[in-house]
């Protein structure tokens, strides 16, 4: 159980990490590359902001009761998405924030793609950590140390970003890193049992003691 929840925490960090990565580094390589101010940022922002909603719109519109395994299936997509976005960047982005020379397609098809990871990892995480946790003291408890994992993330992100401004392959490269890392750890607890339906379990416990 505590494997489990180890890798829980792991995902949450690099997902909340990777996001205000991004959010710290994407107005000066608009800047730099576009030469975007306020009004066409806040568009960008924007236009991200109705692709993750649409993205939880899809997600709801899925009846999860008939997926098997569905909150573990919805991070698995979420890191594909975040995970594909890093090799975008890792193959687009060259050099340091003043270098960048990136045409805007691409620029936005690179964006676009790590949004869409967004709103299956912020379902499937909190659902995937519901459903590990029982008693109500170890809920509250393990609640606390997932919000001060978000929170270091929140704390380290907008540092490492500004420190890497000067080489951006780099930072792709420790994206991907962190992802692969965080992929294979999911993976082995799924498959090791880690995150199979419990309550299923203890109500057939307490039919057979029913019986008995």
């Amino acid at each position: 159980a505590n494997r489990g929840l180890i890798v829980i925490f792991l995902v949450d960090f690099i997902l909340v990490f990777i996001q205000v990565s991004l959010e710290a580094i994407l107005t000066p390589m608009t800047t730099n590359m576009y030469d975007w101010g306020e009004v066409y940022n806040s568009l960008l922002y924007i236009g991200l902001a109705v692709l993750v909603v649409a993205g939880f719109a899809v997600i709801a519109a899925i009846p999860s009761s008939s997926v098997s395994h569905f909150d573990a299936k919805m991070i698995v997509l979420g890191l594909g998405f975040f995970l594909a976005g890093g090799i975008m960047a890792t193959v687009l982005l060259e050099g340091s924030v003043e270098e960048l020379d990136v045409s805007l397609t691409a620029f936005l098809f690179l964006v676009a793609t790590i949004a869409l990871g967004v709103p299956p990892l912020t379902i499937g995480i909190p659902a995937l950590f519901a459903k590990k946790v029982d008693s109500e003291y170890l809920q509250g408890r393990s609640q606390g140390l997932l919000s001060a994992t978000t929170s270091l993330a929140c704390v380290i992100a907008p540092i490492f970003a500004g420190v890497l401004l000067c080489c951006m392959r780099i930072m792709s490269i420790i994206f991907i890193v962190l992802l692969c890392l965080s992929i294979a750890a999911f993976l082995l607890c799924w498959a090791l049992g880690d995150f199979t339906e419990r309550k299923a379990v203890l109500v057939a416990d307490d039919d057979v003691e029913k019986v008995s």
